[in-house]
């Protein structure tokens, strides 16, 4: 793509994914280096989310030929929603909800920085974040500053996902910039650790499908001080199904391993090694991505630390047979 901006229609369609993938590669190279242009698609994620909020589902899609005139009003009418939202919200503490958020991607580096078509050894991808900058297979919320997301952790190098209670979005998501195919089985292993676990933070690994018109499907497995949790939501709607919990005996702060094979029809969970869950997840999946990430509930008031995740070893492997 040129440098020069794309045109405000371009973008639109971009937000609503219905550009070919070549195209939607080249403007997600550009987004990774334009902050006006990330600005702008914000701008349309704000307006799109208070349609949803008020407006009906058919209502809103003929309303999106509106986004330029609804910009300037948008924090007027977010200002309402917020007080809705507010005057309605339970006065009980509720497990926080499924954090996936578009991120904004990462300029991409020629060729190499594609996930194959085709897995080399059964293996789709595999990063152990050892480079001095993170690989452009990944793309992250603004929340993560590039410069200083790989640390040094517990003696290895490692991503590091900070959720700020304080924050405008309370999550640090961290995406590959492409999917898999699931086919007869994809898995997905994760070597994590929480240096120091915190009430009202989680850590999360999500496999979600390409948000479609009727919403993602998401597969999330996640960590608290207090619990795991398995489950499954389908097209992006109504309350999660839990599929497999376990209270949480409390963490010294290790490295643990956590994988999620996923099939069309299920999800076998191991946790460092051994298998602690075989469900029928319901969810449509043909292809699917990776979420890593940690957020923190809004309804933990006294919430005032960071919530802070790390990973340090990633592989995606093609799992036949499953």
């Amino acid at each position: 793509m040129k440098n020069e901006c794309p045109a405000f229609e371009l973008l639109s369609r971009f937000a609503d994914g219905a550009l070919e993938t070549a195209r939607e590669r080249e403007l997600a190279a550009h987004l990774g280096g334009c902050p006006s242009c990330r600005a702008t698609l914000s701008s349309l994620e704000e307006v799109d989310a208070l349609l949803a909020l008020t407006l009906p589902s058919a209502g809103a899609r003929r309303f999106r030929l509106l986004r330029p005139a609804m910009i300037p009003v948008a924090a007027a009418i977010l200002f309402g929603v917020t007080i809705g939202i507010l005057l309605s919200m339970p006065s009980r503490v509720a497990d926080s909800p499924i954090a996936v958020a578009e991120v904004s991607p990462q300029p991409f580096d020629g060729p190499s920085a594609m996930i194959p078509a085709e897995p080399v050894r059964n293996i789709y991808c595999q990063d152990q974040f050892s480079a001095p900058q993170l690989s452009p297979l990944w793309k992250t919320t603004e929340a993560i500053s590039i410069s200083n997301a790989l640390v040094d952790a517990h003696g290895r190098r490692a991503l590091s996902l900070t959720a700020h209670p304080g924050g405008r979005r309370r999550w640090a998501l961290a995406s590959t910039s492409g999917d898999f195919p699931v086919g007869e089985g994809v898995s997905f292993d994760v070597e994590y650790r929480v240096p120091r676990p915190a009430k009202g933070g989680r850590m999360q690994v999500l496999v979600q499908s390409s948000p479609a018109k009727a919403g993602r499907n998401v597969i999330r497995w996640s960590w608290t001080a207090e619990e795991e949790l398995l489950e499954a939501q389908a097209d992006g709607r109504g309350k999660p199904a839990i599929l497999w919990s376990a209270k949480n005996a409390g963490s010294e702060g290790g490295w643990h391993r956590v994988k999620m094979v996923v099939t069309s029809q299920d999800v076998v969970l191991y946790r460092d090694g051994v298998e602690s869950a075989r469900k029928a997840h319901g969810l449509a999946l043909e292809r699917a991505g990776l979420t890593l990430g940690s957020t923190t509930d809004r309804r933990f008031k006294d919430l005032r630390e960071p919530f802070e995740c790390q990973v340090s070893d990633v592989v995606v492997r093609r799992e036949p047979g499953q």
